[in-house]
């Protein structure tokens, strides 16, 4: 039985709730648009299906209305999502049942098999960098993510954050993790980044602003 939470994106007037598993990304990110100038509002998903990969584009026009795209081995692109119209008019948010927060530019969004996996989705990077939320109602000192194998870098203290940022090797090739606190008033959030040591500044400035649009749902904050 398959343990994926559901996730939507709500933005340009519009609300998709994609099949999972899947994976998602912004279409002019993908590589796939060719010599067509895509906006930066149209999304491509794919959904793993038992039968194989189905792909849909979603093109977002004025006033929740929207344009599709398919695949040869698509029928529909409700095949793939639920389009429903929504309420936030600006760029996409990913919204759970619990939490909602922002999408980073250059990283996809993919399925988790929660609860076994840490997090509900993880945003990742091109080069297979990973952000991800882990929520919990007791969160220890950042001192104690240190895990074996890993050496301490830094440790930060400031009103919105408790960070640390970690060094370790895979395969004789450094890494980078960053663990950041996110001090809600609801209470606390870890946001992890983690990739190769050479892209580490850029992905955890991704992770920081990520973690700034963190908001929990008025039903799960109490």
């Amino acid at each position: 039985m398959s343990n994926h939470v559901y996730i939507r994106l709500a933005g340009h007037g519009l609300i998709v709730i994609p099949r999972a598993p899947y994976s998602i990304i912004r279409s002019n990110e993908s590589g796939e648009a060719g010599l067509e100038t895509l906006p930066s509002s149209a999304i491509d998903v794919e959904y793993f299906s038992p039968g194989g990969t189905l792909f849909t584009r979603l093109l977002p026009d004025s006033n929740g209305a929207y344009r599709s795209k398919v695949d040869q081995y698509t029928n529909s692109p409700l095949d793939v999502v639920d389009v429903e119209a929504g309420l936030v008019a600006g760029d996409w948010q990913v919204q759970t049942s619990v939490y909602s927060c922002g999408w980073p530019a250059g990283y996809s969004i993919a399925s988790n098999n929660f609860p076994n996996d840490p997090s509900v989705f993880d945003f990742k990077g091109r080069e297979d960098e990973l952000i991800f939320f882990q929520t919990a109602h007791q969160i220890p000192d950042v001192e104690q993510f240190c895990a074996p194998g890993q050496r301490i870098v830094h440790v930060e203290q400031s009103a919105e954050f408790d960070s640390i940022t970690l060094a370790y090797e895979i395969d004789s090739e450094p890494y980078r993790q960053c663990h950041l606190v996110v001090k809600l008033p609801e209470r606390h959030v870890v946001c992890t980044a983690q990739c190769r040591a050479h892209l580490a500044d850029a992905c955890f400035a991704a992770c920081r602003n990520v973690a700034l649009s963190f908001r929990w749902t008025p039903e799960s904050s109490s």
